[in-house]
């Protein structure tokens, strides 16, 4: 909390004068604020200190400050025009990170320090300009870009760089988040582009590396940048075709790529990187070809226009969130070579109804065509969909096993599950009722959360431990709970609930001759 001399009035704070720093974040998610006053006796914005004002629209530095700390504006989203002074010689990293708004930046000649990404998620920017006289950077060319002057490194782009002829190397993330970006040059000059150099570039349709490059290439007119001497893709566009000499595709190589609407893989691919096409929204269709082993964390996430995947019977693992998200996916099926299948790997698939391993596979089992995935050996139940019969031999139901399974409307627990890990039934917005058979040792936090349309609940043995997960569960209405037990649910249960749970009658077995 702000102390009294930096209170916020009217969406304006004022800065003592005689304030030689303003602390590290002294305005750390200030919302309500939209401007400051800064006096000229401060030399420093502290680290973070105005980190999160995202109504922040402008802001005067005065012509006394010689350091911008790190993550200074971090998420400044608001913030439209910043004027750097020429007193100003350290720019730290992460300073302007995610402001959004700027269109423009300009470097002043006494800037001889800029910390890595100061300018990372930068979207809105159209103008990149170094002024003339400065010793360490330039925008030579009237690139729109931001260039180490002794190293000839490109440290930030912007939508309108033109990559000059004599850059040598393109620096980590300095495109990152380019949305803006349609179409990029890599000159002849080029020798080393680091990773995740374009990342985020969303808008790019087209890619050319020149003619007599001897790092990257561009062959076949791909629209894309293939490391030469690798073979290996480092950057795509939606308009890119894969050439059958690719043999390694570079993780988020065409992440964000919206207007990508299909891609085959060359069968010189050994395994789909982490992140390959992750929040690729516009692709319906991916040929994945035999010679794929792994599918790596997140290469479809967020793939919503994603209808059907046929995962080849070459691959062994499948990573963690490798499918997280893909809504459209109506049907799963696991080959029998899959021997791994990672942590939430088919979160949030809304849209399946059918789940199948195939028979053979020695690791996971859809027994009783169950429409589901399960461990073997564990009797562990590790992906459901909206048709899922949980199968009497499941043992647990693994975390966040049904999230976001909006078509699922009711639910039988048998009798051998004895634990219900977290998350399990989150967002199962259709989810109206939920009977429990056997024993359950716990339930784990958020398992039932934001199940909006859970009416009732049916308790037939007991249940030993319910953690927190009942979170934005409003319309249950009766629960159910065996005979002697009600006061003993009371102390389980959290007390809106209270009102709601009904004593079952006492149920006899009966005996046979």
């Amino acid at each position: 909390m702000l102390s009294s001399q930096y209170e916020i009035k009217n969406g304006i704070a004022v800065i003592p004068d005689g304030e030689k720093i303003i602390e590290s974040s002294l305005f750390f998610f200030c919302t309500d604020l939209t401007s400051v006053i800064i006096p000229s006796s401060v030399i420093e914005i502290g680290n973070g200190a105005f980190a999160c004002c995202s109504r922040l629209s402008s802001i005067a530095i005065p012509d006394s400050v010689t350091i911008i700390g790190d993550d200074a504006f971090r998420d400044c989203t608001g913030l439209t025009s910043v004027v750097i002074p020429d007193s100003v010689t350290v720019i730290g990293e992460y300073a302007f990170i995610g402001c959004t708004g700027l269109t423009s930046i300009v470097i002043p000649s006494s800037v001889t320090k800029i910390g890595k990404c100061a300018f990372e998620g930068c979207t809105g920017l159209t103008s990149i300009v170094v002024s003339e006289g400065n010793e360490v950077y330039d925008s030579r060319n009237n690139c729109n870009a931001i260039i180490e002057t002794s190293s000839n490194t490109l440290i930030r782009g912007c939508q309108n760089t033109v990559v000059p002829d004599t850059v040598t190397e393109i620096e980590w993330h300095a495109f990152e988040s380019c949305s803006g970006l349609t179409s990029v040059v890599i000159p002849d000059s080029v020798k080393k582009i680091e990773n995740n150099a374009f990342e985020g570039c969303s808008g790019l349709t087209c890619i050319l590396v020149s003619e007599g490059n001897k790092v990257y290439d561009s062959r076949n007119n791909c629209n894309a940048v293939i490391e030469t001497s690798s073979d290996r893709m480092i950057k795509g566009c939606q308009n890119t075709v894969i050439p059958d000499t690719v043999t390694e595709i570079e993780c988020h190589a065409f992440e964000n790529c919206a207007g990508l609407t299909n891609i085959a893989i060359p069968n010189t691919v050994n395994f789909i990187d982490k992140f390959l096409l992750k929040g690729c929204t516009g692709l319906t269709s991916v040929v994945i070809p035999a010679s794929v082993r792994s599918i790596e964390e997140g290469a479809f996430e967020g793939c919503t226009g994603l209808t059907s995947i046929v995962i080849p019977d070459s691959v062994t693992r499948i990573g963690r969130k490798a499918f997280s998200g893909c809504t459209a996916l109506t049907n799963i099926v696991i080959p029998n070579s899959v021997t791994e299948i990672d942590y939430n790997a088919f979160e949030c698939c809304s849209g399946l109804t059918s789940i199948v391993v195939s028979e053979g596979n020695k690791v996971y089992d859809s027994r009783n065509n169950c429409n589901a995935i399960i461990e073997t050996s564990s009797n562990r139940l590790i992906k459901g969909c909206q048709n899922t019969v949980i199968p009497d031999t499941v043992t647990s139901i693994e975390a966040y096993a049904f999230e976001g399974c909006a078509g699922l409307s009711n639910i039988v627990i048998p009798a051998s599950v004895t634990r219900i890990e977290e998350g399990a039934f989150k967002l199962c917005t259709g989810l109206t009722a939920v009977e429990i058979q056997g024993t359950v040792n716990v339930i784990e936090q958020e398992v039932f959360t934001a199940c909006k349309g859970l009416t009732s609940m049916t308790i037939l043995r007991s249940v030993k431990k319910i953690n927190c997960c009942f979170h934005c569960v409003n319309n249950l209405k009766c629960i159910k709970v065996p005979a002697k037990k009600t006061e003993i649910y009371k102390k389980r249960l959290p007390e809106r609930f209270h009102q709601f749970i009904v004593e079952m009658e006492p149920t006899r077995e009966v005996k046979r001759k």
